[in-house]
């Protein structure tokens, strides 16, 4: 495998992994919350605490992985054509 390609399929899996941990905190913050605040899941929860509360910082924590396991997983089908465009223009080269 193209070290290239290995690097971005590392990066992504670890983005990907980050972004799940991220999203199983904020799941259970908001089920949490919603034992406090009746009606939080569903009806504007991202309203809910002050901008340094945990529900806030979680969600944006959350928001920032999405983030980067997209533009990691990107990078890798970007990778991923390039490496076919390169073995595509090899073969042409050799026919």
């Amino acid at each position: 495998m193209n070290t290239r390609l290995a690097t971005r399929r590392k990066l992504y899996i670890a983005c990907y992994a980050r972004y799940m941990e991220a999203d199983r905190a904020w799941g259970e913050a908001l089920r949490a919350a919603s034992e406090l605040v009746s009606d939080v899941v569903g009806h504007g929860y991202w309203r809910l605490g002050a901008p340094r509360s945990r529900l806030r910082r979680l969600y944006l924590a959350r928001d920032r992985a999405l983030q980067r396991m997209m533009a990691a997983h990107l990078e890798l089908e970007a990778e991923k054509h390039r490496l076919l465009q390169a073995r595509r223009g090899a073969v042409l080269l050799l026919a």
